[in-house]
């Protein structure tokens, strides 16, 4: 039997025979590497448990560090929890361990030269309720001879070559607590039903589509790097953290924020969620470019179609024209931060006395008094729902509508990437995504809402009768040559060279 795809490794894909190869390596050489003290061997080779344990270890640390390599550049660092505490007993994937990935897999692959510690991470012992937390993981990064394990030709194609980042726990309850030893995230625990039964297999129906196409920034190599650096904060590049973009994070899951399951329930997971909106722009699907649709004021038409009310046709706008019409001129930022504040007051389950985080009010000479009171005299009759914490509520109600969207594409074997309210599709799906969204609100909700084309299209290369989501052409065989050598374009094709194979 080939002992990559054993019983054993069940959970390997095995259209990454490659990546396999390199990992068995390295446990091999983890295995044999048993350095005596006294004329005995410290370390007894792994067995059973403990040999999954060790392989799925060195997978995990080989592939968050390799992940983020483009074009043989080691451009950002991977993170690993070192502490004991973050490997409790009832952790989600019970296949990682202090002892095993730890002190086995990670100082093993350090003592071979295999990756390199460049940040030590560390305790905020100074934090208090109301600052955050400024607690950091470990960083490191692979080596030249971890890197040097894959051919020339493969280093210009990673992270194309590696398999899926894996999602231990599909459905999940959690809440945060602030303590005063810090800020940390409480596990909930939730009853099992036939509907979280049916959650997990709609969710990996979904990532099952999704893995079998590929996902980039229609960028070339130097506007890669630009992008890496505009992702990060100023404060946070002089404090030498660098955006860690890893296009194998494509696996959706599902986060509730209580023991019933009522609340919360949105989709988190894919690397396309972290980017900001006009990078989005630049989202390619099998190289082919994308289009993303929103609804239109979501939750407030939310609220008034709870009430059986129609609501205003821009619930933030409207607040503009009531009470600050002084700056219809310029509304657009305004509107935005109104759309902050709206979210913040209905999310919240007491009044707030100060502006919440991001609500920046100063520029338009208003107060947060003002701002709050605007927007619920401009909203009077949906004024229960705010400072009633009744956000997470209808975030289960917006997460169930995007499951029914997602599932319809999936059925099809397309991909749809969402983005809470907002969805991303193969530019050829744009009227059938606009009518879907729709479609599911209305089943959902009862009601009609308006469906937004939110980002421009750009192009040209995407036609509506292509849907094989095939390379681009192109009559200028210069422009095709050139193409064809930057980092997107050789990662698509060793995407489709491992698809095929």
């Amino acid at each position: 039997m080939d002992k990559t795809y054993s019983p054993i490794h069940s959970w390997r894909d095995k259209r990454y025979l490659r990546f396999y190869e390199i990992v068995d390596l390295i446990v091999d050489e983890l295995q044999d590497a048993r350095p005596e003290k006294g004329g005995k061997a410290v370390k007894r080779k792994s067995r059973g448990a403990r040999f999954e344990s060790l392989t799925y270890s060195v997978e995990k640390i080989i592939r968050d560090c390799v992940a983020v390599v483009f074009q043989r550049k080691r451009i950002q660092a991977a993170s690993i929890a070192k502490s004991y505490s973050h490997y409790p007993a009832d952790r989600d994937d019970k296949r990682l361990s202090y002892k095993i990935t730890v002190k086995r897999a990670y100082e093993g692959m350090i003592a071979l030269g295999y990756i390199e510690e460049v940040k030590k991470g560390f305790f905020d012992r100074t934090f208090s309720i109301g600052r955050p937390s400024k607690s950091a993981l470990t960083r490191y990064e692979a080596t030249s001879k971890l890197i040097d394990l894959f051919s020339e030709q493969e280093q210009k194609c990673l992270p194309a070559l590696l398999p899926p980042k894996i999602v231990p726990e599909l459905i999940i309850a959690r809440r945060r607590v602030e303590t005063a030893k810090g800020s940390r995230r409480e596990r909930l625990s939730f009853r099992e039903t036939e509907e979280t039964t049916q959650m997990r297999e709609n969710l990996k129906k979904i990532n099952r589509v999704l893995s079998e196409h590929w996902y980039d920034l229609e960028l070339d190599d130097e506007e890669h790097q630009y992008f890496l650096k505009q992702m990060v904060s100023k404060e946070a590049q002089d404090n030498g953290r660098k955006y860690n973009l890893d296009l194998r994070q494509i696996h959706l899951y599902r986060v509730f924020n209580d023991e019933k399951l009522q609340t919360g329930g949105r989709f988190y997971g894919g690397w396309w969620q972290q980017i900001s909106r006009d990078y989005r722009r630049k989202l390619i699907v099998g190289g082919k470019r994308m289009i993303e649709y929103d609804y239109s004021n979501m939750h407030p038409a939310m609220l008034y179609h709870l009430e059986g009310l129609m609501p205003p046709e821009d619930t933030y706008s409207k607040v503009i024209a009531e009470y600050f019409p002084e700056h219809e001129n310029n509304r657009e930022p305004l509107r935005r931060t109104i759309k902050q504040a709206f979210n913040a007051m209905v999310n919240s389950p007491k009044i707030l006395k100060s502006p919440p985080r991001g609500v920046r009010l100063k520029q338009y000479g208003i107060n947060w008094k003002q701002m709050s009171e605007a927007i619920i005299e401009s909203n009077k009759p949906i004024q229960k729902y705010f400072y009633s914490g009744y956000g997470t509520r209808l975030q289960r109600f917006d997460s169930d509508i995007a499951e029914l969207v997602l599932l319809h594409f999936a059925d099809m074997s397309y991909p749809v990437l969402p983005v809470h309210d907002s969805f991303l599709a193969h530019n050829g799906f744009e009227n059938e995504l606009n009518e879907v969204m729709a479609l599911a609100y209305r089943k959902k909700i009862g009601y009609n809402i308006n469906v937004n084309l939110k980002q421009v299209k750009t192009a040209d290369h995407c036609s509506e009768e292509n849907y094989d989501f095939g390379e681009p052409t192109t009559d200028d065989l210069d422009e095709l040559l050139k193409a064809m050598d930057v980092g997107h374009e050789n990662r698509l094709q060793a995407f489709r060279r491992n698809k095929f194979t």
